[in-house]
């Protein structure tokens, strides 16, 4: 009975494994301030990267009193990939496109690909109240590793706005570009542990086995 019941339990782990398929998310923090007058302490806002089969989705979430702006350069993100994909599925079209390729963020240099800011955007903070401050897209045909550093050793950058009180009225006080540059702790693929729990009853039924047969 003990014997029947691992093999189940393993054999559903394993089924897991397979119907879920290797997934995997890195988060990055902008924590890098490239603006010239400075744009605050920091940090800027967080990018994850989340391994969806093929593809990759990509969530950019600004924090509190910082919102997306147009500087010139209109980079809501620029990132660089080792391995060309397709960018697909922009969220919010109304202001956020796909952006050039390359794309050149004037602190943090230049990066294979953007996405850009349409004309809703308007020119320096104009409209950035009006802008949500979360971004999101998929990348197909990458891996998560597919995401590394430009030549000057950035994984993102981003342009943002500080928002501030200027007589009594909420505004953008400050703009530039802000970056990250920092590799995250390696993560596990999640289904790794179903793999590894389903090895382990595997190994149990098999000790099951054997003191039944002796």
């Amino acid at each position: 009975m003990i014997f029947k019941k691992l093999m189940y339990l393993s054999g559903l782990c394993m089924f897991l494994v397979a119907a879920a398929g290797v997934s995997r998310a890195d988060s990055f923090t902008l924590t890098e301030d490239g603006c010239s007058g400075g744009c605050g302490a920091g940090p800027y806002g967080t990018v994850t990267l989340t391994q969806s089969g093929s593809n990759v989705d990509v969530t950019e979430t600004l924090a509190s009193g910082y919102y997306f702006v147009n500087t010139g350069a209109g980079n809501p993100l620029a990132f660089n990939l080792s391995t060309p994909g397709t960018i697909t599925d922009v969220a919010s079209p109304t202001y956020f496109d796909v952006g050039s390729s390359p794309a050149t963020a004037s602190t943090f240099g230049s990066f294979t690909n953007s996405i850009g800011c349409t004309s809703n955007c308007g020119n320096g903070g104009s409209n950035s109240f009006n802008i949500p401050t979360t971004l999101s897209f998929t990348v197909e045909g990458v891996d998560v590793s597919d995401f590394t550093t430009n030549s000057d050793g950035n994984y993102f950058a981003t342009d943002i706005g500080e928002a501030g009180m200027v007589n009594g009225q909420m505004t953008i006080i400050a703009t530039g570009n802000v970056g990250g540059g920092m590799m995250p702790p390696a993560m596990a693929p999640e289904p790794a542990s179903l793999l590894l729990l389903g090895t382990g009853l595997l190994g149990l039924a098999g000790v099951a086995k054997m003191k039944m047969s002796v």
